[in-house]
């Protein structure tokens, strides 16, 4: 088995006017770029970490058609949360909208899931750079906070299910970014002991660019037309 990572699908078959061809360049055709680079390295023993911000659908109705384009795709998949994730609820209703439509994922948030030769946790996590705020008028220092209890949740979990294997983290937004730096996630993957971190949300990044290296821990661009539109396959 395989374990792949990406994020930020952004696919647009529930809202077409939503759709990130607008922007040209890798973005052209982009749905049909994501299922052919699916279908050439991820088989159905495989599992695929979708990193946030896959679906521009508003509500669940206008979600399912992303979804069920997923869903026919081979492999395991795990959601994780974005910030333009707007049909995203609480654990229990997406698990009974998964299970009225025949829509086989799993959910990333306050867990962890033992991929055999790494535990994966993660959070949606959340990016303060005054340049590329998500919300103008949020409250930033509220919303580190939870997803940062989110994050320690879900690694204290991780660390049940294996004291000894190493653990990989996925968050959509980076926790370090060019001379960005989100002191509280960074310190509570530090604290247990990780070591690497993928991330998303970044966009327009199409050169291939160093990995970064903070405090030991390796963090990953993991964005969908970084990678272009092809599954990154996680070695550990």
């Amino acid at each position: 088995m395989s374990v792949f990572v990406i994020a930020d699908l952004h696919l647009p078959f529930g809202d077409k006017s939503k759709t990130m061809e607008v922007f040209g360049g890798r973005w052209a055709d982009y749905t049909e770029k994501i299922k052919q680079n699916w279908l050439e390295c991820v088989t159905e023993n495989d599992t695929v970490i979708l990193a946030g911000d896959t679906s521009w659908g508003m509500e669940f109705d206008t979600a399912l058609p992303d979804l069920e384009f997923l869903n026919n795709l081979p492999g395991k998949k795990i959601l994780l949360e974005g910030n333009h994730d707007f049909w995203w609820n609480t654990v229990k209703k997406m698990n009974a909208f998964f299970e009225e439509n025949s829509l086989e994922f799993s959910v990333l948030r306050n867990n962890a899931y033992d991929m055999g030769d790494f535990i994966l946790c993660g959070s949606r996590g959340w990016y303060t750079d005054e340049k590329n705020i998500p919300e103008s008028n949020a409250d930033n220092k509220k919303i580190v906070n939870r997803e940062n209890m989110r994050l320690r949740a879900s690694l204290e979990e991780g660390r049940r299910l294996s004291p000894d294997k190493p653990i990989v983290a996925v968050l959509h937004f980076p926790p370090v970014y060019g001379t960005y730096l989100c002191d509280e996630i960074t310190k509570t993957l530090a604290d247990f002991g990780v070591k690497l971190c993928f991330y998303g949300h970044i966009h327009g990044i199409h050169r291939s660019i160093p990995d970064t290296v903070h405090n030991g821990i390796t963090y990953k661009m993991i964005s969908a037309d970084h990678l272009n539109f092809k599954p990154y396959k996680i070695i550990y």
